[in-house]
């Protein structure tokens, strides 16, 4: 039976827990190949078996004291020396003079006293002896004592509710986002992603939109087989119809959205079949070309779906080019460095030009991870690889292999499976994904039986969207 705490009994959620209403998470103990091939609809290209791979040290390293997260931080680069966690800063002692009390000192690197002082912080205990100046607390010779009500004329009309602003999550150190200017949402979304990696797997579902019920088919069979919802929706630009409003509805309910693409070759039109088309790569890379003007048609109308989920404060786990050493999709039939170019490339539009910072930047390898395909830790927040082998087996090798790449700290998810793999046989032989993503229609209903499906909803390894701690 799984038990519910207050979200503040784990550490690292204590820094937020002060300016939002108590979250409730799971806390449970946790200790410590198969076949794999493309993704179901159209032609499936299996691939041999792979054999295990050299399994990396066999426990978790313990994580490093959590810093808070300056805003110029930079990808997998230490914290800057001159940076301390918020009860590390100096306050200035009452009594010291008003030139010095009333010069705000922030309660950390994040938000402005300004802000703070906006959003009603003020009266916080955490607040004390920070933001004089904008708290209205100076008077001649010192300050006021600290006050629970923040001054009339400090506020103003149009403030932002204090549970709208969220405060940031520490990552570990030497961790930030890859997406330059990442929202707090991507901060709190990726260290939570950090703090759960090797204690709890979080289920995902796949949906489709052609089934009776439209495009919550999967997520009510998952409802009604276990009486609760996974915590990972995932979708699929391969429609852009309703899928940035189903985003921002599932962020509201308290979920996590994963977005991928199966973009059409440039010049070859939409769809699944034209996903599988070959295409020039350095033609389309080459402005002029009408191969680079359809790719551009194609990323300026997903960036325009990504921007309305992004002014909506919605984080995306955002997976690209999935299945990216495959040879079935056209981005991944021109080898390595053709894939990488095609990467970097969007990582720079959609990350630096169009400024969406709302992505954690997911890169999915086939059951068969190859670090060549590796475009650089400058650019993947997250690695996964995906099977379709008809086992409950959680594919200890697999997951071996993509750490192989990039190491036992990043976050390693499952990011496609056919049958879900089992929760207990994760947990006992080290295979903890960060997370799993059944695939949609038959490979749900069909391929795991509702017994299995609600055992490993019901594992204390696993979570669903009822245990999720707000993350905004």
């Amino acid at each position: 039976m799984k038990k519910l705490v207050p979200s503040s009994s784990l550490p690292w959620l204590q820094h937020f827990a002060r300016g939002a209403g108590s979250a409730w998470v799971l806390a449970a103990a946790a200790c410590g190949g198969g076949d794999a091939g493309s993704e179901p609809g159209g032609v499936f290209e299996p691939q041999a078996p792979m054999a295990d791979a050299p399994a990396p040290a066999p426990t978790m390293p313990e994580p490093a004291a959590p810093l808070p997260l300056p805003d110029d931080a930079t990808a997998n680069e230490g914290l800057p020396t001159n940076i301390q966690p918020p009860d590390a800063l100096p306050s200035t002692p009452a009594g010291a003079g008003a030139a010095a009390e009333c010069t705000d000192v922030a309660p950390d690197a994040t938000f402005t006293c300004v802000e703070q002082a906006g959003w009603g912080k003020c009266g916080e205990a955490w607040m004390q002896d920070r933001c004089n100046a904008s708290c209205g607390r100076c008077v001649p010779g010192g300050v006021t004592p600290p006050s629970d009500a923040v001054p009339p004329d400090t506020v103003p009309p149009d403030a932002v509710p204090p549970d709208a602003v969220p405060p940031v999550i520490p990552l570990p150190a030497g961790v930030a986002p890859v997406t330059p200017n990442a929202s707090p949402q991507v901060r709190n979304l990726l260290a939570f992603l950090y703090a759960e990696y090797g204690k709890h797997m979080l289920s995902g579902q796949m949906e489709s939109t052609w089934m009776p019920g439209g495009a919550d088919y999967e997520i009510d069979y998952v409802e009604a087989v276990t009486g609760t919802l996974p915590a990972i929706r995932g979708l699929d630009f391969i429609e852009y119809d309703g899928v940035a409003q189903r985003t921002i509805e599932w962020w509201e309910r308290g979920g996590i959205a994963n977005i991928r693409w199966h973009w059409g070759a440039p010049t070859h039109g939409q769809g699944y079949e034209a996903s599988q088309e070959a295409v020039d790569i350095d033609r389309v890379l080459m402005p002029g070309t009408a191969e680079y003007d359809s790719m551009m048609d194609g990323l300026e109308r997903t960036a325009d779906e990504l921007a309305i989920i992004r002014d909506a404060g919605v984080p995306v786990l955002w997976t690209p080019f999935h299945e990216l050493n495959g040879n079935w999709f056209w981005w991944g039939k021109e080898g390595p460095e053709q894939f990488i170019r095609l990467w970097r490339f969007m990582f720079d539009y959609l990350a630096v030009q169009r400024g969406l910072n709302n992505l954690v930047w997911v890169l999915g390898y086939t059951g068969q991870p190859n670090g060549a395909w590796y475009p650089g830790k400058e650019y993947v927040d997250v690695a996964g690889a995906d099977s379709y082998g008809r086992t409950e087996q959680p594919q200890l090798g697999m997951f071996n292999a993509v750490r192989n790449i990039v190491g036992n700290a990043m976050p390693v998810a499952y990011h496609e499976n056919g049958i879900i793999p089992s929760a207990a046989l994760a947990r006992e032989q080290g295979a903890t994904w960060s997370w799993f993503m059944t695939w949609h229609t038959d490979w749900l209903t069909d391929e795991n039986t509702q017994q299995h499906i609600r055992d490993v909803f019901a594992d204390d390894f696993v979570l669903t969207l009822d245990e999720l701690p707000s993350l905004r």
